[in-house]
């Protein structure tokens, strides 16, 4: 494929274009694009020469056309597309005269969409949150800087990976037409109806239960009395805030209660048939560790994901032996998503436990 030279101009981005056959000005309109050459890379060559290979489905940073070239641009004032389709002439000749063009779809900023959609409010947004939007612009290959990581977050999602404070994220869909966010704000949203804020928000408390399934403030919690002792009997509660089961299902109504011997299977840990006075006596202690954390985000809290993942996860492993033939896996610690729980101790403010404001389970 042709190797480009990078400009640091690019063509305006516009909110959406009346004529759905056009891009935006100085750009290339669709019917031409769609004559050209389909390609599944491009490069672009910087001042010193070095080369930067985009792909389709990349994500990448286009400079913006207002920007001084000599300038060197902070991450933030960058603009931020996912490349959908790459197209260009074909002119083996002389690569340097070939001309690549890229299809793109834009994230946009809380900003942007805030001056689109009225209700939504950007102050609810993370310094390096980004909106994906349904917004497509045909650019050229010289308008792009660099690849960029972008991370999917889902407040409602339990196997989430980890999300760094200074990466990129996307956890709202924007349809421009329809002038729709989804999911809205206000039903993810603490009992104060205030959303999560990741990289600012400090400490919350996440309820798992299928009919909840949101984060809450500390704060907000003790100001209205949702708090309980800490002690053993909170700590199994803990574990039973199952995923996928009712409040009634409880560590000792799952425990098997004289049951007869099973047959050890290949890779697997036999869990005992008999329990005594704690049906998780005989589990492996750091499993029950990790599942007996309350689930939190936020600064102090193990970051704009939290511990979510890990603990789900381990009350997933004991719930499925408690209800099941009574056995874990032996490579239970190498489990994708519960191998770097976030410690417990590290959150702790209070000598108090936290309750859920819709079902009243521990969280």
């Amino acid at each position: 494929m042709a190797r480009k030279k990078r400009s640091h101009l690019t063509h305006k981005k516009k909110s959406a274009s009346k004529n759905p056959n056009k891009a935006p000005p100085e750009g290339l309109p669709r019917t031409q694009f769609a004559a050209l050459k389909p390609y599944g890379s491009f490069v672009v060559e910087d001042a010193e020469g070095e080369h930067t290979t985009f792909r389709k489905d990349d994500t990448a940073y286009i400079k913006p056309y207002e920007t001084d070239p000599s300038e060197e641009t902070p991450p933030e004032d960058y603009w931020i597309a996912r490349i959908r389709e790459i197209r260009g002439t074909d002119d083996s000749s002389d690569p340097e005269d070939a001309q690549v063009w890229v299809r793109v779809q834009w994230y946009w900023s809380p900003q942007e969409v805030a001056q689109v959609v009225k209700s939504f409010k950007p102050e609810y947004c993370g310094k390096y949150e980004k909106i994906f939007s349904d917004s497509y612009d045909i650019v050229s290959s010289r308008c792009f800087s660099a690849p960029v990581q972008m991370k999917r977050y889902g407040e409602r999602e339990f196997e989430q990976p980890f999300i760094e404070e200074d990466v990129w994220f996307c956890r709202y869909d924007f349809e421009y037409n329809m002038r729709r966010i989804t999911p809205k704000q206000a039903t993810v949203a603490c009992v104060c109806g205030v959303p999560y804020i990741p990289g600012v928000d400090e400490i919350l408390h996440f309820c798992p239960r299928p009919g909840c399934r949101s984060a809450h403030h500390q704060t907000c919690l003790l100001e209205r009395g949702l708090v309980e002792d800490l002690s053993v009997e909170r700590c199994r509660r803990l574990v039973a805030t199952w995923l996928d089961a009712g409040s009634t299902d409880t560590v000792a109504s799952l425990a098997y209660i004289d049951a007869p011997p099973r047959k050890r299977r290949k890779g697997m840990v036999t869990s005992p048939t008999v329990f005594h006075d704690d049906p998780l006596e005989d589990f492996p202690r750091e499993l029950i560790a990790i599942a007996e954390q309350e689930i939190v985000r936020g600064t102090k809290a193990g970051g704009i994901v939290g511990n979510v993942a890990a603990v789900t996860a381990a009350r997933n492993i004991i719930y499925k032996a408690l209800s099941g033939d009574g056995t874990i896996p032996n490579d239970w610690e190498t489990i994708d998503m519960i191998d770097s729980p976030f410690p417990i101790a590290a959150h702790q403010t209070t000598r108090q436990g936290f309750l859920c404001p819709s079902c009243g389970s521990p969280i």
